[in-house]
């Protein structure tokens, strides 16, 4: 038996792309030609110096030089052209923040251990980490024999 949905309702079921159609129409405002080019490219060169993540650079760039997508501006991501320059990275940098949540949970429940809330987020970040590994191992981004032991992601972290 099928449920009818209202017809408000049906306009919103399953539809994702309601962000990424605003971020369309943003794309003339920073299009990038010869001349802004090189500003570009020294602005994604220098953070990461700073050891700044690909997303703090997307921030840093949105926030102070009215960039509002790089990929919208550039036709590749903050990661591909990092990459092309490059830039190593030992673990994909959604993998590596949920690392360093663990890490840095594991610590304070050293301290509080019976902080039960935060015992059952570590618990479910953990999870998370499992599940995004497993992921990144059937796409080949991180060896088979790559294993997450909270041992190890504090010295990761470090």
């Amino acid at each position: 038996m099928t449920t009818k949905l209202p017809l408000r309702r049906l306009a919103t079921v399953g539809v994702a792309l309601g962000a990424l159609l605003a971020s369309a129409a943003c794309s003339d405002f920073f299009n990038v030609t010869n001349t802004n080019q090189p500003l570009l490219d020294s602005l994604l060169a220098n953070p990461t110096r700073d050891r700044l993540s690909a997303a703090a650079i997307g921030i840093r760039l949105r926030d102070g030089f009215g960039v509002p997508s790089v990929r919208l501006a550039t036709g590749r991501t903050v990661t591909e052209i990092l990459r092309s320059k490059g830039t190593k990275f030992a673990l994909p940098e959604d993998l590596a923040s949920l690392i360093k949540r663990a890490a840095s949970l594991q610590t304070h429940l050293k301290e509080h251990g019976k902080d039960l809330s935060n015992k059952r987020g570590h618990q479910l970040i953990e999870s998370k980490i499992r599940r995004l590994s497993r992921y990144y191992k059937d796409r080949g981004v991180l060896p088979s024999d790559w294993d997450y032991s909270s041992k190890l992601a504090e010295l990761q972290v470090k």
